[in-house]
């Protein structure tokens, strides 16, 4: 009787461990699909944003791109395939417009593009957009827009006394500094 229940303890113990092992061994096969599913999910969101971000282009940028191009036609639109920029003199006449004047709208219109720019440059360079889309899509666009609007940044920098703009200044450095076909733009062309 009792080496029947030192048979009985030692099954019902062994099968005890068993049953823990296989538990553990499905909790960690759960976990993995979950991460999986959890990464595609995530990667799924990211992708979306992009998309979002594509078709919120011109609701957000619409306006603001024609009372540009309204003043400085070419600016945005470049037209014989002429690179077109504001003049350090036009940008600072622009920040500095007072109510009334010409430019007083305009410089609102640019500062509502620039904060877009920045919206799509924080979610690209923090992963929350898909990188690649954005790559695809808004790269060249960016890319231009900094070559006409830069000076117009510069002013603000200098008025505010910080980079009102970073995180879109910190993607075209960086678009810039991987691009080995690139030519220096003017200002950097004096530096070197």
């Amino acid at each position: 009787m009792v080496e029947t229940l030192q048979v009985i303890a030692w099954v019902a113990g062994s099968l005890g461990a068993l049953v823990t092992g296989c538990s553990a061994f499905l909790a960690y096969r759960s976990l993995q699909r979950q991460q999986i599913s959890f990464q595609a999910d995530h990667d799924r969101s990211k992708r979306a944003l992009g998309v979002n971000l594509i078709l919120q282009w011109n609701a957000s940028t619409l306006s603001h791109r024609r009372a540009i191009e309204k003043t400085f036609p070419g600016l945005i639109d470049r037209q014989d395939g002429k690179i077109v920029e504001l003049t350090k003199q036009q940008a600072q006449e622009i920040y500095t417009a007072q109510p009334g004047s010409d430019h007083f709208e305009l410089r609102f219109h640019l500062i509502e593009l620039l904060n877009f720019f920045e919206a799509v440059a924080v979610a690209y360079q923090h992963g929350v957009a898909d990188q690649v889309l954005i790559d695809q899509c808004f790269k060249g666009t960016l890319l231009n827009y900094h070559g006409a609007l830069h000076n117009f940044m510069k002013a603000v920098e200098k008025s505010r006394g910080y980079n009102a703009w970073a995180p879109y200044e910190n993607l075209i450095n960086n678009w810039n500094a991987n691009d080995k076909t690139r030519r220096p733009a003017p200002d950097e062309q004096q530096k070197g």
